[in-house]
């Protein structure tokens, strides 16, 4: 597919699922450019998982856990669950539906191409 827009970033993360969606705000964080590449039409319409208490530390990192918070997601109780002595747990998870966030690293000052295929000739490759 081809959207006739030229895109500039420093990095391009394929994927725009939960792990691609916060290395992408972790890294514009940091000064880059990012752009994500997702190909599935989000949000599905299929319940998702439950976070458990040490997802908290990242999705506060990232800006996302007071927004959770705000909405009023469900916390989860009973989850066991072990990390790094030196990482806080908080008590509780927020139950969220699988969807990408695209406003998140678009807020970030990144580009989120929808729907749209990693193509073999980035970089001359």
């Amino acid at each position: 597919m081809t959207t006739g827009r030229t895109l500039d970033a420093d990095v391009i993360v394929i994927g725009g699922g939960p792990a691609g969606t916060t290395l992408a705000s972790l890294l514009a964080m940091d000064g880059h450019r990012v752009i994500v590449l997702e190909r599935d039409v989000h949000p599905r319409d299929h319940v998702g998982e439950s976070l458990t208490p040490s997802n908290n530390f990242v999705l506060n990192r990232i800006g996302f856990l007071p927004k959770m918070e705000r909405a009023g997601f469900v916390h989860k109780e009973g989850v066991p669950a072990r990390c790094h002595p030196d990482v806080q747990l908080q008590r509780g998870a927020g139950r969220v539906r699988r969807a990408v966030v695209p406003s998140r690293p678009r807020a970030r000052g990144n580009d989120v191409a929808r729907h749209q295929r990693a193509q073999r000739h980035l970089r001359g490759g």
